[in-house]
């Protein structure tokens, strides 16, 4: 049996993956299915909160020779060797750039 990692996931796209699994004949028995739906169902809630997405700010400050750079959504200040994918503070994701005028975001994996 595979290992089960602690991802959230949604519930909705659990039970497709089910119900799809029944369509294609991968599962038999609808008894079954209807029983692993009542135990989804049933799953507690996540206790999660939505991602926030910003990006590290040039600014006109300077700590010795480094640039001074500050979160997008909370103004947290670090110098440029210690900015990572994440604001310190306020735990936004940092990976929004800007190209031609319009915001993208992409996945920082390194300075």
């Amino acid at each position: 049996m595979e290992v089960i990692r602690d991802d959230y996931v949604c519930k909705i796209e659990a039970v497709k993956i089910l119900q799809k699994a029944y369509t294609e004949g991968r599962i038999k028995a609808k008894d079954g299915c209807v029983s692993i739906l009542h135990d989804l169902n049933a799953l507690p809630k996540a206790d999660v909160q939505p991602v926030k997405h910003g990006r590290w700010v040039r600014t006109d400050k300077s700590m010795g020779v480094e640039t001074v750079y500050a979160c997008s959504e909370c103004g947290y200040q670090v110098r440029e060797s210690d900015r990572t994918n994440y604001c310190g503070d306020c735990g936004s994701k940092l990976d929004i750039i800007y190209q031609d005028d319009k915001v993208t975001a992409v996945k920082v994996t390194e300075w």
